[in-house]
């Protein structure tokens, strides 16, 4: 054992030298153990401030870190969205270059089909004035003939003194019924070479503009301006057109012991510079196209109403205040576009003579109704199964032959008067008879249709039956029917894109506690535009389940639309 691990027990009894040596030994060692314990802990304290810097430098380390992330995290954040809007900047370029060419291939489509109108309109303007010619030449021959016959009858004279008294009196009245016809004729062939001169230019010019349109752009663009002028003269110019070619021709063939007075079909007015509605039938005024919407349509599903047997007398008393206020040609159109919808048990025929349109012939077979007026063609209304198509088409209808109805044809009775007076027979209602309206005819049947025609007519009638009529003139007299007070804290104008042939705008001017107006004239930008069928309008407006083939189009908000809705339904006495 060593002598340093002995315990003061175990050591053995020594002398007092020996022990001081050990006693200097012990202290000696006790020094050395304190300097190795002092310098151990200057040692552990160094070591300790050592570690202490070193975990002070690695927290700013892990602060640095920290806001290196955070800035790197931000800096990506920045680069994502920015990614992002270059993506969308990017779709929605490539939206606005599909929707230019679609724009360019939709103003290619129509100017091929006005080009195409207008080249059929030129033909047979064509051969009208052919046919002209081709008559004015045997006018002239029967003129010759007249003349060989009026010299044959002065050789005769020689003969009977008498006789060629007779005869030159007879052959003068000839000569002077042929000369007008001979003047008349020439007229009309001046007027129609007029027209095909007209038509000729036009149609040079569409082939230009065509020319024009099939080279391509460096990219797509709106039509330019003089264009758009281009293409609104156009149409006015097929308007007067169209009014001129509607002039009924005089027959030049009579019987030689015969002498009708001459006289015909007035000719169509052109429309007056006030008239801001025109109805199917009528070439539209060209309309100012309306800015491009700024949202998407959104489609709009009408509301489907209960209808009872309870029914307001509302359209009647609007037709009058149409007649009365605005426009009675207006009415009178109204009128007429409302009578295929009657239906009497059984088969009847009779003419309405009204103020300003002139003779409307109408024949009604159960079910079936024909309206025919003589410069404008024949409507026919479907029965209950029918398809709902006219015959001739209700815009389409100018008869070029010429032909006129015959006094024949009046049928059973002829009612003459103002267009107010017919309202009650067109939009149901009637009473016992008619007032203001004058009766040549039968009064019995007359009665008969009057008792038919006792109910009042609704919208949904006529949605069922297929019967489609002008949206703008139904337009006019729901806004007469509309009280201004329902508009007071409410002023918008609401635009109908009418889809089809012939496509119309109409604008619907809400002003505040003012009377509703319906214009074709754009005059402050809508807020909200419907575009629909002429047959989906009217399902809208009765509350008719609108057909699997109609859809409607809503450009904007669709309040005004809906408040629209509400004020119709009002007036009309519709339950929702």
């Amino acid at each position: 054992m060593a002598e340093g691990d002995r315990t003061p027990g175990d050591e053995p009894p020594t002398s007092s030298s020996e022990r001081d040596l050990l006693a200097a030994r012990r202290a000696r060692r006790a020094e050395l153990g304190d300097a190795v314990l002092t310098r151990r802990a200057e040692a552990a304290e160094a070591a300790v401030r050592t570690l202490e810097s070193q975990l002070a430098d690695l927290r700013r380390r892990v602060r640095e870190a920290e806001e290196e992330q955070r800035r790197v995290a931000e800096q990506l954040a920045e680069r994502e969205h920015e990614v992002r809007r270059a993506k969308q900047r990017e779709y929605a370029e490539q939206q606005l270059r599909v929707e230019a060419e679609e724009q360019r291939e939709r103003l290619e489509r129509e100017q091929r089909g006005e080009l195409d109108r207008l080249q059929r309109r030129l033909g047979a303007g064509e051969r009208h004035a052919r046919e002209l010619a081709d008559r004015l030449e045997e006018v002239r021959r029967e003129l010759s003939e007249a003349e060989q016959e009026a010299a044959t009858g002065r050789a005769a004279a020689r003969l009977a003194e008498q006789e060629l008294a007779g005869r030159e009196a007879d052959l003068a009245r000839r000569e002077l019924l042929l000369a007008a016809q001979l003047q008349d004729m020439s007229d009309r062939q001046a007027r129609m070479e007029a027209i095909a001169q007209e038509l000729r230019g036009i149609a040079g010019q569409l082939r230009e503009a065509a020319v024009k349109s099939s080279v391509p752009a460096p990219e797509p663009a709106r039509p330019e301006p003089d264009r758009e002028e281009m293409a609104q003269a156009l149409a006015a110019a097929v308007a007067r057109l169209r009014a001129r070619v509607a002039v009924p021709v005089e027959p030049d063939e009579q019987e030689s012991g015969e002498q009708e007075p001459e006289g015909g079909e007035p000719e169509p007015e052109e429309p007056e510079s006030g008239q801001v509605l025109e109805p199917k039938d009528r070439a539209p005024e060209p309309e100012p196209t309306p800015p491009e919407p700024k949202s998407m349509p959104t489609p709009f599903i009408p509301r489907v109403l209960a209808h009872t047997d309870q029914r307001e007398p509302w359209l009647a008393p609007a037709i009058r205040r149409v007649a009365e206020e605005r426009d009675a040609k207006l009415a009178g159109e109204l009128v007429c576009e409302l009578l295929p919808a009657q239906r009497v048990k059984r088969a009847l025929t009779y003419t309405l003579r009204i103020e300003g349109l002139g003779d409307v012939q109408v024949r009604l077979e159960g079910e079936r109704a024909a309206v025919r007026r003589p410069s404008a063609g024949t409507i026919v209304a479907p029965g209950a199964g029918g398809s709902g198509q006219a015959a001739g088409g209700q815009a389409a209808g100018v008869q070029a032959s010429g032909e006129r109805g015959s006094h024949s044809e009046r049928g059973a009775f002829l009612l003459e008067g103002p267009a107010s007076a017919f309202a009650e027979l067109a939009a149901g209602g009637t009473g016992r008879r008619l007032p203001g309206v004058k009766v040549h005819g039968s009064r019995r049947k007359l009665r008969r249709l009057l008792a038919a025609r006792r109910a009042p007519l609704a919208l949904s009638d006529l949605a069922d039956a297929g019967i489609q009529v002008w949206p703008g003139l139904l337009l006019l007299a729901l806004a007469q029917a509309i009280d201004s007070q329902w508009t007071k804290g409410h002023s918008f104008v609401l635009a109908f894109a009418i889809e089809g042939q012939p496509s119309a705008t109409l604008y619907v001017q809400v002003r505040n506690g003012e009377p509703i107006e319906v214009t074709r004239v754009r005059g402050e930008q809508p807020l909200s535009t419907v575009r629909l069928s002429e047959r989906a309008f009217v399902c809208v407006l009765s509350g008719a389940p609108l057909p699997s083939s109609e859809q409607v189009l809503v450009e904007g908000p669709l309040e005004p639309l809906t408040l629209l809705l509400g004020w119709s339904d009002r007036a009309q006495g519709l339950v929702r």
